[in-house]
């Protein structure tokens, strides 16, 4: 048996060896698909007695206005992702140190300007690496999802909000492999309706996200498809919903619903005994498998898509998954990952 020092060590190859297509193949297995979570969010001139941002100019000189729209994105599923709002960015800070001095930070006021997070997810790591590894990026990567500033007929406002960048778009997205996964969002904005998600909101990505919004190819969303066999206009609403949602993204390739696998008790308790219709809608409820939810919606679609002649655009391939499902919990309803057991 050789001994340890008779056994010649492996030479050595350094990366930059490599040939050019391996080195690439390399930098590409660092570009991972992700889930990016988004929330649209309207900012607002209208602030409570005493916060520190109306001492600003622009609060004083436009109240109780619509000022901005702009995106909170973070990587992952955030169900409740929290918006960071506008005057939360560093500008907006400085411009209110200018008036107040640093100390109003330390009020309880200002304390809360430092709960907010970042509002966009950090880039992937090949685009700051070198100069080949971020070729290879900037291949399958561009920047989207700039905010809109709806105040700009106010000087000082606009000032502010270029320079926190809101105006940019910050985002670095693989439209092909991404997934975007539109939020409830804060309740101050809108209540969740319908059949997944909020129209409303996919109607203000679709909206503000300008050109970005016909980029996107995988569109996530969580809700339920639970419509009352004995209420026919709530069907209707749920169908309508569901069109008009897939119609705003006219890139769609792949629409995946985290589908709510609900029991009826968590959420309605019959009132009698013999309320056979109130019994009847508990089982389907209770009975739909996956597979039943997405041959349902496959087919609602393909029948909606047959009767509309301007419906041009290919339908997307549909997912329903019950790994994340919402559910009633702490008196509160929350999206959380169950896995398939």
């Amino acid at each position: 048996m050789s001994s340890p020092q008779s056994i010649s060590a492996s030479p050595r190859v350094s990366f930059s060896a490599l040939p050019l297509e391996l080195r690439r193949a390399i930098w590409y297995e660092t570009l991972t698909p992700r889930s990016l979570s988004i929330v649209p969010h309207y900012g607002s001139t209208s602030t409570l007695p005493n916060h520190p941002v109306s001492v600003l100019p622009f609060v004083k000189t436009h109240p109780n206005s619509i000022c901005s729209l702009t995106f909170t994105i973070a990587e992952g599923l955030h169900p409740r992702l929290p918006v960071t709002p506008y005057w939360a960015e560093p500008s907006f800070k400085k411009a209110i140190d200018a008036v107040l001095g640093s100390e109003w930070r330390k009020s309880e006021q200002g304390a809360q300007y430092d709960q907010y997070g970042p509002s966009v997810p950090r880039a992937p790591v090949a685009l700051h690496i070198c100069r080949e590894s971020r070729e290879v990026a900037l291949e399958h990567y561009s920047l989207a999802f700039a905010g809109r500033n709806i105040l700009s007929i106010d000087p000082d406002f606009t000032a502010l909000f270029n320079a926190s960048g809101l105006n940019q778009k910050r985002t670095w997205v693989d439209w092909k492999r991404d997934t975007i996964f539109v939020v409830r969002g804060d309740q101050s904005f809108v209540e969740m309706r319908s059949v997944y998600g909020e129209p409303f909101f996919l109607e203000v990505l679709a909206g503000y996200g300008g050109d970005d919004s016909e980029k996107i190819q995988r569109l996530a969303v969580a809700g339920h498809w639970t419509p009352n066999p004995d209420r026919a206009d709530q069907h209707k609403k749920l169908k309508e919903a569901l069109v008009e949602s897939v119609q705003l993204f006219p890139g769609l390739k792949e629409l995946i619903i985290y589908h709510t696998d609900v029991s009826w008790e968590d959420f309605v308790s019959i009132p009698e005994e013999d309320d056979e219709a109130a019994r009847r809608w508990a089982a389907a409820l209770v009975r739909r498998e996956e597979w039943e939810v997405q041959e349902e919606i496959v087919r609602v679609l393909e029948e909606e898509k047959e009767k509309d002649d301007k419906w041009t655009t290919a339908l997307p391939t549909v997912v329903v998954s019950r790994d994340w499902q919402w559910c009633w919990k702490d008196g509160d309803t929350r999206l959380e990952s169950c896995g398939r057991g």
